[in-house]
C-alpha cells in the first residue's frame, strides 16, 4: 500500500576470535561466536501521524562475558573469559502524531526480554567456593522496558520547543541479578530560535529534575556475582546531573 508495509528479515553471521586473546597465551582455545537476528514488523506513515512496530529476536552463541576472581593462592586477581549463549526476543515501537499545524508528538518504546542461556558458575564468595545458576536472569545493564515522549510546538517556523521525556526501568549490574540498579526517567528541554534568516539559536537543558540515575555497576566488584550487593553503599557510573548548552548556528 502506498501508506503502509510490512516487512521481515533474518541474518546469521559469526565473529572469529580475537588476537588478543593469543599475545599472552598462545594456547587459547578459539571461540568462533555465531548470532542469528530475526525481525519482523508493520509500517505505517501518513500526513497526520505514523507508527513502526518490530518485533525481533536476537540469539547469541558462546557470547563472551568477564569477570575479575580473587585469586587466593596468589593474593591477587585472575581475569576470567566465559562463553554462554544468550535470548532475546522484544517489541519496539515507534512514530509521530501530528495533531496539527503546530503540535507533534514523537515517541518510542522498546519491551525486550533479555536472559541468559544455560549459564552455571563456581565462584568465591568470601573465601568460599560456591555454585550459581544464573540460567534465565536478566542481562546486565539491560532494562526491560525504556520509552520515550517528545511533544514539539512549532510557531512560524521561527521558534520550535521540545520537552523530551525519557524513562529506563531496572537493570542489574551482575549476571546473579543481585546488584538491582533502580528505573529512572529524564526530562530535557529544547529550544530553537531564528531571530534572523541566517541566524538560528539553540538552547537545551537535560536532566531538567536533576535525577540520579545509574546506567552500570562496578565490574571490578564482580560482574557474575557482585560483592557490593546488598551494601547501603557500592560504586556505579551515573548519568550527568542537570546541565545546559547553549549555540548559534549562522548560515553565510
Amino acid at each position: 500500500m502506498d501508506n503502509a508495509g510490512v516487512f521481515a528479515r533474518y541474518t546469521s553471521t559469526f565473529r572469529l576470535p580475537n588476537v588478543g586473546d593469543y599475545i599472552t597465551n598462545a594456547n587459547a582455545t578459539p571461540v568462533v561466536r555465531t548470532m542469528d537476528f530475526i525481525e519482523a514488523g508493520y509500517k505505517y506513515d501518513s500526513e497526520r501521524w505514523s507508527l513502526y512496530a518490530t518485533v525481533f529476536q536476537t540469539n547469541y552463541d558462546d557470547f563472551r562475558f568477564g569477570d575479575r576472581r580473587y585469586n587466593a593462592t596468589t593474593g591477587g586477581y585472575d581475569d576470567v573469559s566465559v562463553f554462554t549463549d544468550t535470548e532475546t526476543l522484544g517489541v519496539e515501537l515507534e512514530g509521530r502524531v501530528n495533531a496539527n499545524d503546530w503540535l507533534e508528538v514523537s515517541y518510542s518504546a522498546t519491551w525486550q526480554d533479555a536472559e541468559f542461556g544455560p549459564f552455571v558458575q563456581n565462584v568465591l564468595v568470601n573465601g568460599r567456593l560456591q555454585t550459581f545458576d544464573f540460567t534465565g536472569n536478566q542481562l546486565l545493564r539491560v532494562p526491560e522496558l525504556s520509552a520515550r515522549v517528545t511533544p514539539a510546538i512549532t510557531l512560524n517556523e521561527a521558534v520550535r520547543f521540545e520537552v523530551d521525556y525519557q524513562y529506563f526501568g531496572d537493570r542489574y549490574s551482575d549476571a546473579a541479578n543481585s546488584l538491582e540498579l533502580p528505573a529512572y526517567d529524564v526530562l530535557s528541554a529544547n529550544l530553537r530560535w531564528s531571530p534572523l534568516q541566517q541566524l538560528t539559536l539553540y538552547v537545551r537543558g537535560e536532566n531538567l529534575l536533576n535525577e540520579v540515575g545509574l546506567t552500570e555497576g562496578n565490574p571490578r566488584a564482580g560482574s557474575f556475582v557482585s560483592g557490593e550487593a546488598g551494601s547501603p553503599f557500592f560504586v556505579g557510573r551515573p548519568i550527568y546531573g542537570r546541565n545546559f548548552r547553549f549555540s548559534a548556528l549562522w548560515e553565510f
